[in-house]
């Protein structure tokens, strides 16, 4: 049996939750273009979105043949629906994206700096203790400020994993159930084997 291409899945699914991404500020564009403060933010909103992914739209699919290919369309009545795609998908995207551009915008090299600059210009000994003393503890909150989004990324990376098995299973079932409802005939026909 053939595999559907899941590029045009996704780019259907994107262009399904785009409106509801872009309300909630959580769109490529939109999260690329945050700053740190904004970013914080948009982890908050995506970590909601997660813990409640039943509160947004599902995306009804339906395989429909066309010039001898298999396509994706969002259903046009629920009777033509053969499977479901939720937005958890791509809000577990997203939160990687989040994710990653907090760790790189992430001050830990600053305050690196900031303590070269505080050890070779101030001269007041007692001054610069202070001052290095206020840097490690910021360098110390950066660290596990890291290792926590790490453990997270990690966790995220898990779940994403599981998800696209699950959302994979779910699309070679039902090219099987319409091989078996079409015939085999039907299914070659259609640009599957």
């Amino acid at each position: 049996m053939g595999r559907l291409n899941s590029a045009p899945l996704d780019d259907l699914t994107d262009g399904f939750f785009a409106p509801t991404l872009h309300k909630l500020r959580l769109t490529v564009e939109q999260i690329t273009a945050q700053s740190l403060a904004e970013l914080q933010a948009s982890l908050e909103r995506v970590n909601t979105a997660i813990e409640h992914p039943d509160s947004f739209p599902v995306a009804r699919v339906e395989l429909v043949a066309k010039a001898g290919r298999v396509m994706t369309v969002i259903a046009s009545s629920p009777d033509d629906t053969l499977y479901e795609v939720g937005i958890l998908p791509t809000l577990l995207e997203r939160k990687t994206l989040i994710l990653e551009r907090i760790n790189a915008l992430r001050p830990a090299a600053q305050i690196k700096d900031f303590r070269q600059e505080v050890t070779t210009s101030v001269s007041d000994p007692e001054t610069r203790q202070h001052l290095l003393k206020v840097l490690d503890e910021h360098a110390a909150m950066e660290e596990e400020r890291s290792e926590r989004l790490d453990r997270e990324r990690a966790e995220l990376s898990a779940e994403l994993a599981a998800e696209s098995t699950s959302l994979a299973t779910a699309v070679a079932f039902t090219e099987l159930r319409s091989c078996c409802l079409f015939g085999r005939d039907r299914c070659v026909s259609a640009g599957r084997e």
